[in-house]
Protein backbone atom coordinates (compact mmCIF):
# COMPACT_ATOMS: atom_id res chain seq x y z
CA UNK A 1 0.00 0.00 0.00
CA UNK A 2 1.64 3.41 -0.98
CA UNK A 3 -1.15 5.85 0.70
CA UNK A 4 -4.44 6.43 2.43
CA UNK A 5 -6.60 9.37 4.20
CA UNK A 6 -7.86 9.18 7.30
CA UNK A 7 -11.04 10.73 9.17
CA UNK A 8 -8.64 12.53 11.95
CA UNK A 9 -8.33 16.14 11.84
CA UNK A 10 -6.13 18.59 13.36
CA UNK A 11 -7.88 21.38 14.84
CA UNK A 12 -7.27 25.12 13.55
CA UNK A 13 -5.75 26.19 16.77
CA UNK A 14 -3.19 23.57 17.11
CA UNK A 15 -2.17 23.98 13.19
CA UNK A 16 -2.26 28.16 14.15
CA UNK A 17 0.70 26.79 17.06
CA UNK A 18 2.59 24.59 14.61
CA UNK A 19 2.73 27.50 11.76
CA UNK A 20 4.00 29.82 14.85
CA UNK A 21 6.72 27.81 15.67
CA UNK A 22 7.84 27.59 12.12
CA UNK A 23 7.77 31.27 11.59
CA UNK A 24 10.01 31.57 15.22
CA UNK A 25 12.46 28.02 14.09
CA UNK A 26 13.55 29.48 10.88
CA UNK A 27 17.42 29.45 12.04
CA UNK A 28 16.21 26.15 13.15
CA UNK A 29 15.54 24.35 10.04
CA UNK A 30 17.47 21.48 8.71
CA UNK A 31 18.31 21.35 4.52
CA UNK A 32 17.96 17.78 3.46
CA UNK A 33 21.06 17.80 1.82
CA UNK A 34 20.56 14.46 -0.82
CA UNK A 35 20.61 14.80 -4.80
CA UNK A 36 19.14 12.90 -6.54
CA UNK A 37 19.36 12.27 -10.75
CA UNK A 38 16.56 12.89 -12.62
CA UNK A 39 15.74 13.03 -15.79
CA UNK A 40 14.74 16.64 -17.27
CA UNK A 41 12.13 18.31 -19.89
CA UNK A 42 14.76 17.47 -22.25
CA UNK A 43 15.47 13.98 -21.42
CA UNK A 44 18.98 13.85 -20.11
CA UNK A 45 19.78 12.74 -16.68
CA UNK A 46 20.17 15.78 -14.13
CA UNK A 47 21.56 16.29 -10.44
CA UNK A 48 19.09 17.49 -8.95
CA UNK A 49 19.38 18.81 -4.64
CA UNK A 50 16.66 18.37 -2.32
CA UNK A 51 14.94 21.36 -1.32
CA UNK A 52 13.74 20.45 1.61
CA UNK A 53 13.71 22.03 5.15
CA UNK A 54 13.30 19.92 8.20
CA UNK A 55 12.23 21.25 11.79
CA UNK A 56 13.35 18.56 14.25
CA UNK A 57 11.68 19.34 17.69
CA UNK A 58 13.26 16.24 19.98
CA UNK A 59 16.69 16.03 21.05
CA UNK A 60 16.55 12.12 19.64
CA UNK A 61 16.79 13.78 16.44
CA UNK A 62 19.63 12.07 14.11
CA UNK A 63 21.00 15.20 12.89
CA UNK A 64 23.14 16.64 16.15
CA UNK A 65 22.42 17.43 19.66
CA UNK A 66 19.90 19.87 19.63
CA UNK A 67 18.42 22.67 22.43
CA UNK A 68 15.36 21.35 24.80
CA UNK A 69 12.30 23.56 23.51
CA UNK A 70 9.52 23.39 26.08
CA UNK A 71 6.98 24.55 23.05
CA UNK A 72 8.52 22.10 20.75
CA UNK A 73 8.30 18.93 23.34
CA UNK A 74 4.77 20.41 24.39
CA UNK A 75 3.69 19.64 20.87
CA UNK A 76 5.28 16.82 20.04
CA UNK A 77 3.89 14.84 22.82
CA UNK A 78 -0.02 16.24 22.31
CA UNK A 79 0.93 14.57 19.04
CA UNK A 80 2.39 10.86 20.40
CA UNK A 81 -0.72 11.59 22.96
CA UNK A 82 -3.77 10.41 20.61
CA UNK A 83 -1.51 7.51 18.78
CA UNK A 84 -1.92 4.00 20.02
CA UNK A 85 0.39 3.23 22.54
CA UNK A 86 1.09 0.02 20.69
CA UNK A 87 2.27 1.69 17.69
CA UNK A 88 6.27 2.37 16.98
CA UNK A 89 7.07 5.66 16.42
CA UNK A 90 11.05 6.94 15.33
CA UNK A 91 13.37 8.70 18.06
CA UNK A 92 12.34 11.85 16.03
CA UNK A 93 8.74 11.38 16.93
CA UNK A 94 7.08 14.57 14.92
CA UNK A 95 8.80 17.05 12.91
CA UNK A 96 7.53 20.02 10.48
CA UNK A 97 8.73 19.70 7.07
CA UNK A 98 8.51 22.78 4.51
CA UNK A 99 9.41 23.08 0.96
CA UNK A 100 9.68 26.54 -0.53
CA UNK A 101 8.10 28.17 -3.76
CA UNK A 102 8.80 26.14 -6.53
CA UNK A 103 11.40 23.83 -4.48
CA UNK A 104 11.61 20.22 -5.69
CA UNK A 105 11.87 17.32 -3.55
CA UNK A 106 13.13 15.03 -6.13
CA UNK A 107 12.05 11.32 -6.35
CA UNK A 108 13.62 8.91 -3.86
CA UNK A 109 13.02 6.40 -1.07
CA UNK A 110 13.36 6.89 2.86
CA UNK A 111 16.14 4.98 4.45
CA UNK A 112 15.06 2.40 7.01
CA UNK A 113 17.39 3.21 9.44
CA UNK A 114 14.99 6.54 10.61
CA UNK A 115 12.33 4.79 11.64
CA UNK A 116 9.91 6.46 9.29
CA UNK A 117 8.72 3.66 7.01
CA UNK A 118 5.19 5.32 7.15
CA UNK A 119 4.66 9.13 7.85
CA UNK A 120 1.21 10.24 9.32
CA UNK A 121 1.04 14.25 7.29
CA UNK A 122 -0.71 16.90 8.78
CA UNK A 123 -1.24 19.84 5.87
CA UNK A 124 -0.34 23.03 7.55
CA UNK A 125 -0.21 25.30 4.64
CA UNK A 126 -1.59 26.00 2.07
CA UNK A 127 -4.39 24.21 3.95
CA UNK A 128 -6.47 23.29 0.97
CA UNK A 129 -6.59 20.78 -2.14
CA UNK A 130 -6.64 24.09 -4.71
CA UNK A 131 -3.34 25.02 -3.89
CA UNK A 132 -1.80 22.42 -2.03
CA UNK A 133 1.25 20.74 -4.34
CA UNK A 134 0.86 17.03 -3.69
CA UNK A 135 3.30 14.39 -3.37
CA UNK A 136 3.13 11.40 -5.64
CA UNK A 137 4.81 8.07 -4.47
CA UNK A 138 4.65 4.43 -6.59
CA UNK A 139 6.52 1.55 -5.96
CA UNK A 140 8.89 1.18 -8.91
CA UNK A 141 7.95 5.09 -9.65
CA UNK A 142 5.95 7.73 -8.61
CA UNK A 143 2.70 7.37 -9.70
CA UNK A 144 0.19 7.46 -7.33
CA UNK A 145 -1.25 11.06 -5.95
CA UNK A 146 -0.79 11.62 -2.51
CA UNK A 147 -4.51 14.01 -2.72
CA UNK A 148 -4.45 16.84 -0.19
CA UNK A 149 -6.62 15.67 2.59
CA UNK A 150 -6.82 16.78 6.54
CA UNK A 151 -4.85 13.63 7.47
CA UNK A 152 -3.54 11.00 5.05
CA UNK A 153 -0.41 8.26 5.50
CA UNK A 154 2.30 7.48 2.69
CA UNK A 155 4.76 4.89 2.33
CA UNK A 156 8.58 6.57 2.51
CA UNK A 157 9.94 2.96 1.49
CA UNK A 158 8.61 3.78 -1.65
CA UNK A 159 9.51 6.44 -4.71
CA UNK A 160 7.80 9.83 -3.52
CA UNK A 161 8.59 13.21 -4.56
CA UNK A 162 7.02 16.56 -4.76
CA UNK A 163 7.15 19.50 -7.21
CA UNK A 164 6.05 22.50 -5.10
CA UNK A 165 4.36 25.70 -6.56
CA UNK A 166 4.35 29.23 -5.83
CA UNK A 167 2.95 28.39 -2.07
CA UNK A 168 5.14 28.06 0.90
CA UNK A 169 4.49 24.17 1.70
CA UNK A 170 4.39 23.23 5.19
CA UNK A 171 3.32 19.93 7.07
CA UNK A 172 3.28 18.39 10.45
CA UNK A 173 4.11 14.64 9.94
CA UNK A 174 4.67 11.84 12.60
CA UNK A 175 7.31 9.34 11.74
CA UNK A 176 5.97 5.76 12.39
CA UNK A 177 7.97 2.96 12.22
CA UNK A 178 4.95 0.14 10.28
CA UNK A 179 5.04 -0.36 6.63
CA UNK A 180 2.00 1.28 5.56
CA UNK A 181 -0.41 -1.70 4.86
CA UNK A 182 0.88 -2.28 8.60
CA UNK A 183 -0.40 1.04 9.45
CA UNK A 184 -3.64 0.61 7.22
CA UNK A 185 -4.61 -2.58 8.73
CA UNK A 186 -4.19 -0.91 12.47
CA UNK A 187 -6.61 1.93 11.03
CA UNK A 188 -9.04 -0.15 10.08
CA UNK A 189 -8.62 -2.16 13.37
CA UNK A 190 -9.29 1.67 15.88
CA UNK A 191 -5.74 0.55 17.04
CA UNK A 192 -3.52 3.49 14.83
CA UNK A 193 -5.20 6.19 16.79
CA UNK A 194 -6.55 6.53 20.36
CA UNK A 195 -10.41 6.28 20.51
CA UNK A 196 -11.47 8.35 22.17
CA UNK A 197 -8.94 10.75 21.63
CA UNK A 198 -9.00 12.59 24.69
CA UNK A 199 -7.82 15.68 23.18
CA UNK A 200 -8.76 18.92 22.28
CA UNK A 201 -6.33 19.42 19.81
CA UNK A 202 -7.51 16.23 17.13
CA UNK A 203 -10.64 15.52 16.13
CA UNK A 204 -12.51 12.58 14.01
CA UNK A 205 -14.34 13.83 11.01
CA UNK A 206 -17.60 12.34 10.47
CA UNK A 207 -18.19 10.34 7.09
Amino acid sequence: MIYFKTSLVMSENMRGEFNAVLEESQELLYRHTAQSVIKNKSGFDEVVDHALDILFMTQSNGVGAIESNPIHENLVQRCVDIMHPDVPLSPQKVTIMHVEPHGVVPEHADSPQYGRRTSIVFPLRPYNPTDWAVCRAGEESPDTVCEWHPCYAFSTEARHEVYNNGFDRSAVQIWVDLTTSEAYDRYKKDQLFCKPLNSNDFYFQKS
